[in-house]
């Protein structure tokens, strides 16, 4: 015997408890059709779960059901199906549901970070979000990245009342020193930068927030991708996705 999934069953069954009875009763073989209910186990959805356990005698008994199985008719009707194919030892029907995340630096969205869960990945908008179809209800691991900040991996739990997530991000921001050469024989000033998060062709964008020599504050350089944090090794600034040189030459590290 095999009843129905819930989402196999018609719009029509699933919102009539006459016609949700009705279908139960013609494959579990119930004793008592709807006709035969008085006015009260018609109105009561506990009173047609007795009648069902006098049939699926291994169903728990009401008291033992989940507020939200005895609430709401698609969970308590996967619990009678469930125990009706497999027995009261199985699990209860783990639900599934759509979850969306939003990305931000405390403030501010951050597009174009990605998201994984399991073997899955998305990338946010500009508004930061992004969406995960069928997600299991109870805890799951999630990481985050985005170049540029630092990377999240943690648990959330997914539930009827937990499907939006927001995970804020740590932006990293950096101690440079610049000079004129690459042989750092003239130094031309300290500050600290941020990378923007923008990446072109191995290069990426980062945005001076301060700096010991005026007018410099706010620029956009572009540095290449892979540079060590060392605060030793020199790698050249520019304007551009590296065709265009400043000039300037910088080592950089971790802000402490």
């Amino acid at each position: 015997m095999s009843l129905k999934k819930w989402a196999e069953l018609s719009p029509l069954t699933r919102k009539s408890p006459k016609k949700l009875y009705d279908y139960l009763e013609e494959e579990l073989g119930l004793e008592k059709g709807w006709d035969d209910l008085s006015a009260i186990e018609r109105r009561s959805r506990h009173r047609q779960y007795l009648i069902i356990q006098e049939t699926v005698t291994d169903l728990p008994a009401w008291s033992e059901l989940s507020p939200f199985e005895r609430r709401n008719p698609k969970k308590l009707y996967n619990k009678i199906k469930l125990v009706a194919e497999e027995g009261y030892s199985s699990q209860t029907v783990t639900e599934t549901r759509n979850i969306s995340f939003t990305i931000n630096d405390g403030t501010d969205p951050i597009g174009g970070a990605t998201v994984t869960i399991g073997e899955t990945s998305k990338t946010t908008g500009s508004a930061g979000g992004c969406s995960f179809n069928s997600i299991p209800d109870g805890e799951t691991n999630v990481e985050v990245e985005k170049y540029g900040y630092g990377a999240y991996n943690g648990k959330i739990t997914v539930g009827e009342d937990s499907t939006s997530f927001t995970i804020s991000l740590e932006q990293i921001i950096y101690d440079f020193t610049s000079y004129d050469s690459a042989t750092k024989d003239n130094e031309f000033a300290i500050g600290t930068a941020a990378c923007t998060g923008t990446v072109t062709d191995g290069y990426a964008e980062i945005e001076v927030l301060t700096n010991s020599v005026e007018g410099f504050e706010g620029n956009k350089y572009y540095i290449q991708q892979d540079a060590e944090v060392d605060g030793e090794t020199s790698y050249q600034l520019f304007s551009d996705a590296g065709t265009t040189g400043t000039g300037l030459y910088v080592t950089i590290s971790i802000k402490q």
